[in-house]
């Protein structure tokens, strides 16, 4: 359950497509890069109020948090969701939509670790390698809007501790 005895892959940066054109159902809360960590506490206790009523969620299952550009006041949205096959119909009190087409070009970074308690650090060193390293070398240039999404399937959390980290990017 923990495999404290596999060794991890290398943190690795791909150019890929979304695999699939993202509906997602969830709540955001606006915040700044200083209070992120305090207030994503905030969204995942709202969205976890939603989870009961979101019914139609996609196969195969995906939750989302979606981080978006800091606006010229230094806000920026952080959202939490998930993928869903089509909007609640009727509409959930209080849940927001969002929608991301597969179209959109991304480098990605599967992040794996031992335990879902090191998930922060090798998310760092994700973050690190793509900010630091392959961005500048790339020549490419983020995504107008989306700063990052994190995509974790249903057994991410406890059987295998994975997650694809994807940083939208600008294709002119």
């Amino acid at each position: 359950m923990f495999g404290f005895g596999k060794k991890l892959k290398p943190l690795e940066v791909e150019v890929v497509s979304l695999p699939l054109d993202i509906l997602a159902v969830g709540r955001s809360v606006m915040t700044t890069e200083k209070g992120l960590f305090m207030d994503s506490q905030l969204v995942a206790e709202r969205f976890a109020r939603l989870l009961p009523e979101i019914t139609d969620k996609a196969y195969p299952a995906y939750d989302i948090t979606v981080t978006y550009h800091p606006n010229g006041e230094g806000k920026l949205r952080y959202y939490m969701g998930s993928c869903v096959n089509s909007e609640p119909n009727p509409p959930i009190e209080k849940a927001e939509i969002v929608r991301i087409p597969a179209s959109v070009t991304c480098a990605k970074i599967t992040v794996e670790t031992k335990s879902v308690t090191t998930w922060p650090v090798r998310q760092g060193k994700a973050r690190q390698l793509f900010y630091e390293t392959w961005l500048p070398a790339s020549g490419m240039k983020q995504h107008s809007e989306i700063e990052s999404i994190e995509m974790y399937g249903a057994a991410s959390r406890w059987q295998t501790p994975s997650m694809d980290l994807y940083f939208p990017l600008a294709i002119d």
